[in-house]
């Protein structure tokens, strides 16, 4: 039981946040709602930040990877809303 216990707080829980950040901002972007990037991009930053902690290559360049990727959907987005409007 200390095991399990230990298992899910080893990070403090930050891991299970930057989680619950990452899906619940693409959960907007899927409801058109342009705060998900923001929302994403912070549980992305912190997964970044985790893998410095954990010292993981793989981890702090997928995330940096999704992190520019999210700015420049976010940038299309509004382009394409913008033009839109026109």
């Amino acid at each position: 039981m200390d095991n399990l216990i230990e298992f899910f707080t080893k990070f403090y829980g930050i891991d299970i946040f930057a989680m619950l950040l990452t899906f619940t901002g693409i959960y907007l972007i899927g409801n058109k709602k342009k705060y998900g990037f923001i929302v994403a991009l912070f549980g992305n930053i912190i997964w970044v930040c985790l893998g410095l902690w954990v010292q993981s290559i793989g981890l702090m360049f997928a995330n940096f990877v999704i992190v520019i990727l999210y700015v420049r959907n976010y940038i299309k987005w509004k382009e394409s809303t913008d033009s839109e409007v026109k």
